[in-house]
């Protein structure tokens, strides 16, 4: 497999910025939820896939780099269609057969400080997620999390969620020896690193649909917070 890499940010960088995203880490080797028709499945993800690397082209900072990670026993023709898709994504990414600790353990680096956020393949950033997380770093090794909403594809909702432990968590660490994002599970991780939030604006959707095994509504209905 060829790597797919656009742009990487410079080592002179104070810090440098990864969003992970898992895309189907599992699915051919361990495959923990079952999944009968694999191939189904990764057709069905293509357009969630999509919407997004949408959202991540239309940050307003783009000082980042995605790791889109999956199974090493992935199908040849299926990464050769992924390759494809993301040429139609102008974002800085790269495409990781495998756990992107992996791939962060194996790069050499000048900057001291190590930012890893998480997003779920079917889920979205707003437009100011990276930036509003590089305005709120400093020097400290800490989580910091952001407020969001949950859609049902009709209705939109609170996160319910009071505590800095989202499934949109960021970790800043120092890259002497960085564990990363996915070092806990997001509802622990501020237990190990104090945490807080960055700002209290609403800066991502979590999509609820049929086939999302893990996630339900457990917010309040509210309208469209971006009318």
């Amino acid at each position: 497999m060829k790597e797919r890499k656009q742009s990487e940010q410079s080592d002179s960088d104070t810090f440098k910025h990864y969003i992970f995203c898992r895309h189907n880490l599992g699915l051919y080797s361990l495959n923990p939820y079952g999944i009968e028709d694999k191939g189904q499945w990764m057709q069905d993800r293509i357009p969630l896939l999509g919407r997004m690397l949408s959202s991540l082209s239309r940050q307003t900072n783009k000082n980042f780099t995605l790791i889109l990670s999956i199974d090493p026993e992935t199908p040849e023709g299926w990464i050769d269609t992924l390759e494809n898709f993301l040429e139609g994504f102008m974002i800085p990414v790269i495409l990781f057969k495998g756990d992107p600790r992996t791939y962060i353990a194996q790069q050499v680096t000048h900057s001291v400080w190590l930012i890893t956020s998480r997003i779920d393949n079917d889920d979205e950033y707003r437009p100011n997620f990276v930036e509003s997380i590089q305005k709120a770093f400093r020097a400290k090794e800490e989580v910091i999390d952001v407020h969001g909403v949950q859609f049902d594809g009709l209705q939109y909702y609170t996160s319910g969620r009071k505590r800095s432990n989202s499934p949109f968590i960021t970790l800043v660490e120092k890259w002497e020896n960085p564990v990363t994002v996915f070092h806990k599970p997001h509802s622990t991780l501020n237990t190990v690193f104090p945490g807080r939030f960055a700002s209290s604006e609403k800066l991502y959707i979590q999509h609820i649909h049929e086939n999302n095994l893990m996630n339900k509504i457990v917010g309040k209905q509210i309208p469209c917070p971006w009318k």
